[in-house]
Formats: C-alpha cells, structure tokens, sequence
C-alpha cells in the first residue's frame, strides 16, 4: 500500500474552510502562543497591548544536515485580525489582518530565554486574534510557515487608563453659550468629546467639544434650570465617561457691563488683539486675533513651517458676568475664541485653524 503524507487537516466549520496550523519539523521545538491566554479581556493601551510567544532560535527552515538551513529570532512574527479564518498558507486570513508584529530580535531580561513579545496597536476596544508564526520551508504544512494555536484576546477600555474630565462655569445664563473644557488620558484616537444633558431616565447630547491631542474646549448652550451635565468619549464601541455635575442656567439679567465699556479694545502685550463692545456693554464685535500658527511639512526637512493669520470674531453677546464665547468659519477660518469682560480690562483665549495649519492661546485687551 502506498504510504501517504498528510501535511494539513482541512474541516468545515460554519461555511468556512478551516486550515490547522503547520507543525515542526521533526526533533525541533515548536513555536507556541504563551500570554495572554485564549479568551483574557485585556485593558487596552494606546501604546500597543503585548502578547507572548517561543521562539527558539537553531530550529531548522529547512534540508537535513549537514546541509539544514537554520532560522533565529528575526524569522519570528505575529498576526492581529478580526476574524481566526485561516488562509490556505494556515496564517490568519490576510485580508482579516489589521496589524502584525515583526521579529523580536532581542532577547529581554524580563522573559524566559526562548520567548518573545510583539504588541498590537489596535486603538480601539475590539476582538483581536492572534497566531505567531515563523518561516519553515521544510515543515509539514501547506505554506512556508510553521504556525501556532490561535489565541483570542478582548481588549476593553475598562481598567485602562482612558479618562475624560470637564470643566463647567459655576452658573451659565438662558440663551448665551458658555465655555466648557475637556481633558482626556489614554484615549488616543478619539477627536471628540460629547456634552450630555440627564434627560428623564436616559442622557441626551445637546452640544461637543474637538478635540486637539488631549485636551479642547468649545462653547455649548443649555435652557434654564437645574441640569445634570458630564461629557463622553466614543472610544469604538465604548463610552468613557465623565463625572456628572450640576449646573444651574440662570435668566439673563444685572449685568456686569455697561456702557463704560463700550468702544474700541485693544491688546495688552504683544500679540495683536482688537475689536468693539456696544449696546451698552452686551455685544463685542469686529473682533481680530492674531495667532502664529503651525503647519504640518511631511517629507521636508523641518516637520512643521509657521505662518501667520487673524482669527475673526464678527459678533458675540456677552453675558450677564461679562463672559461671552463664539465658534465658527469665516473664509476657511475655524475659530473659537471664549473670554470675560472685567471693568476695563478682558481676557480670554483664542484657538484657530486654517487648512492643515493650527494655533492659538491666550489674550489680553484693555478699552481704548
């Protein structure tokens, strides 16, 4: 009878064609999944969440000796995807995979000898599967690689690190925005934050603050009454989520500016700053801020070029304690610019946008 090789079991398993992974070549150690186990919820971090596996290096690609070639740690990788289908190659289907670890190339103090680590980047609470790998022309398998199990993981914001806090003015005033702004930690892709108003049994969104790196602001307006307020995160398909606060909305009225300041403001220091209060007190207008801004140079020698531009500010109302705050784009200029009118003196500040190119910070002003 002749004798057959059996090099793969293929099955069927719910309409899909399932691969078993590839084994070693005879007398040499396998590669193996080692951390975490199959089914961990892992917390996620933005930096990359670590897996581990064997790697022992001498095992044989290929040939018998004397004439075997030998493989090391730069032979080793691992494959992040959405689904655990196998290719015809027993690898995670290519088209699953989001994202792979190269070889290990040094050996850790902090492992066993013989192991490696490699780390997905997935930025999102998700569903990873995992299978480490090694290239191996000899070994008995429908591809050139020698395979591990798969594992899976659930990477999950909770335990994380991922936090999202705001701050709240102490009372807010019926039809006017007010100036709400937000910090986060261990986000990482996220560019929003979401402002939320308790609403019966459920929370409803009334406003959202972009995010730049970790931190923004925006204005945001609310009715009267006494609310329950916090802001979100979408993180995937998960929220984090703020402390809640109380904020009370308050009608408009005993104003804190007057005619007195009405008329031309101008800087104080040295960036230029300049606009117009009227209607005894209640409305800034033709209001300029100068900002140096950052833009982004990829491929050129130095990663960012400056410029230089004005963040308009048409017409704002200001509040009752004098605090007024307006977004919005005029001729491709995103602006937002928040502040308070005290006496004779205002300050604030200023954050714009122009294409790729970003800035702001703070000002000053004086009447006259």
């Amino acid at each position: 009878m002749a004798r057959v090789r059996i090099s793969a079991i293929v099955a069927i398993v719910g309409g899909l064609i399932v691969v078993a992974p590839a084994g070693a070549m005879p007398g040499d150690p396998p590669v193996t999944a080692v951390a975490p186990a199959s089914g961990a919820t892992v917390a996620l971090d933005a930096a990359g969440n670590e897996v581990r596996y064997t790697c022992p290096e001498g095992y044989r690609i290929s040939g018998e000796p004397p004439f075997a070639t030998y493989g090391g740690r730069q032979d080793y990788g691992v494959d992040f995807a959405t689904s655990p289908e196998l290719g015809s190659d027993g690898r995670l289907l290519q088209s699953n995979v989001f994202d792979r670890a190269g070889p290990d190339y040094i050996q850790d103090n902090d492992l066993p000898d013989g192991q490696c680590r490699g780390y997905v980047r997935s930025g999102v609470p998700l569903v990873v599967y995992w299978q480490a790998w090694r290239l191996c022309l000899g070994c008995p398998g429908p591809g050139p690689y020698e395979t591990a199990e798969v594992r899976w993981m659930s990477l999950t914001t909770v335990g994380s690190g991922a936090k999202v806090s705001a701050r709240w003015p102490r009372r807010a005033y019926s039809g006017y925005p007010f100036h709400v702004s937000v910090e986060t930690a261990a986000v990482g892709v996220a560019s929003k934050v979401e402002l939320q108003v308790r609403r019966g049994a459920g929370w409803r969104r009334f406003g959202s603050v972009g995010l730049a790196a970790d931190a923004g602001s925006g204005p945001a307006v609310l009715g009267r009454g006494r609310h329950r307020v916090r802001a979100v995160v979408r993180v995937g398909a998960e929220s984090v989520v703020s402390s809640v606060r109380r904020l009370r909305v308050v009608p408009a009225r005993r104003w804190t500016t007057s005619s007195r300041q009405d008329g031309p403001w101008r800087k104080v220091g040295a960036a230029t700053v300049r606009f117009r209060i009227s209607g005894g007190g209640r409305i800034i207008r033709n209001g300029l801020f100068r900002q140096s801004l950052l833009c982004p140079t990829p491929g050129m020698t130095s990663p960012f070029t400056t410029m230089i531009a004005d963040a308009p500010l048409p017409r704002a109302r200001i509040a009752p304690d004098g605090s007024f705050a307006w977004a919005g784009t005029i001729e491709g200029h995103t602006t937002y610019v928040h502040g308070k009118v005290r006496g004779r003196r205002a300050s604030g500040a200023v954050r714009l946008s122009l294409g790729s190119c970003t800035g702001g910070g703070s000002w000053k002003a004086r009447r006259g």
